[in-house]
């Protein structure tokens, strides 16, 4: 049973003990601001991580790259302005694991398998040195990466 659970049958209670009265104003202010146009883009239930990155994007110290999977499906991922290309890998693997999350979908990807079978492209250059910027692959700002097989070695 998670906090907010316990909260809910704690209030159910006497809904007018103190932090009872906090948690029904702390939701009110939380409901307020995810109803705002300037924050559409922020999921119902953000991690700490999602929110940090969103500020930075809006500080212009981070971007917005948009990852093409093979399926024709984007998935849209912010990351710092001196990012590398593990880096993007990182945060590919983390936005993914939470989409699945949100979806409730309850799966195991294994990430030494997608990163062995394919490689991620921009512009049709193969990223395939983790060590290099990616502001030295030249993906900008709303770029896009796609996700390539890799060819196999005879």
């Amino acid at each position: 049973m998670e906090i907010e659970d316990k909260l809910e049958l704690l209030c159910a209670s006497d809904e007018n003990t103190p932090h009872c009265k906090v948690l029904k104003l702390l939701k009110e202010i939380v409901n307020s601001c995810l109803n705002d146009p300037l924050l559409k883009d922020i999921y119902a239930n953000p991690s700490s991580g999602e929110l940090k990155n969103l500020v930075a994007l809006e500080q212009s110290r981070a971007i917005t790259i948009y990852v093409r999977k093979q399926t024709g499906e984007a998935l849209t991922v912010v990351i710092k302005l001196d990012a590398t290309v593990l880096d993007l890998k990182k945060a590919i693997q983390k936005a993914t694991s939470q989409k699945l999350l949100r979806e409730g979908i309850k799966t195991r990807i294994s990430w030494i398998y997608i990163w062995k079978t394919f490689s991620l492209s921009h512009n049709n250059q193969l990223l395939m040195n983790d060590s290099v910027t990616l502001q030295n692959c030249g993906i900008h700002n709303k770029d896009e990466v796609n996700f390539v097989k890799r060819r196999k070695r005879k």
